[in-house]
């Protein structure tokens, strides 16, 4: 069951911030793909494989380390502290961006940079104000010591926290 809610995350979530809005926004200004093939597309695509990645490790991390998802609706049971969450607290939403940025380059869009730049305030605002005083409520001093040790959203090097 939890896979399956795990796929379910994957399509409605990131599906819809990574394909659904970038795909109607580039309908509408009627942006394709060049012609021919360029290094900056080659940079796009390698962007946007890193960001895939990012994401499905993200999500089965939350699986089987914190036995939930990354939904409101079932989030994991236990704190995630290993794998990339031992660099950076919030690789979900830096894979999601990754995919963006690039899309972005792939397409040469102004509106998905546009689109790019609202994604890094909402999900920044929804960070700050949202998730961090409901993970500290949750996890309580384990949170803090973690939050303390790994930053928000540039990664470091593994340091001890726990």
């Amino acid at each position: 069951m939890l896979i399956i809610m795990n796929v379910m995350y994957i399509i409605i979530l990131p599906g819809t911030f990574t394909v659904l809005v970038p795909y109607f926004l580039l309908a509408r200004n009627h942006t394709s793909a060049p012609a021919s093939w360029h290094a900056q597309q080659d940079i796009g695509l390698l962007l946007v494989l890193f960001g895939i990645f990012i994401v499905l490790h993200c999500i089965w991390d939350f699986a089987t380390l914190g036995r939930g998802t990354p939904a409101l609706t079932n989030p994991p049971k236990k704190l995630v502290t290993r794998g990339i969450y031992q660099y950076v607290r919030n690789p979900l939403y830096i894979g999601i961006l990754f995919l963006l940025m690039g899309e972005t380059i792939l397409f040469g869009s102004l509106p998905l940079l546009r689109y790019m730049a609202g994604y890094c305030i909402f999900v920044h605002v929804l960070v700050v104000y949202y998730e961090e005083p409901h993970l500290l409520r949750e996890f309580g001093e384990s949170y803090e010591l973690y939050s303390r040790s790994v930053n928000r959203w540039v990664p470091v090097k593994k340091r001890q926290y726990l």
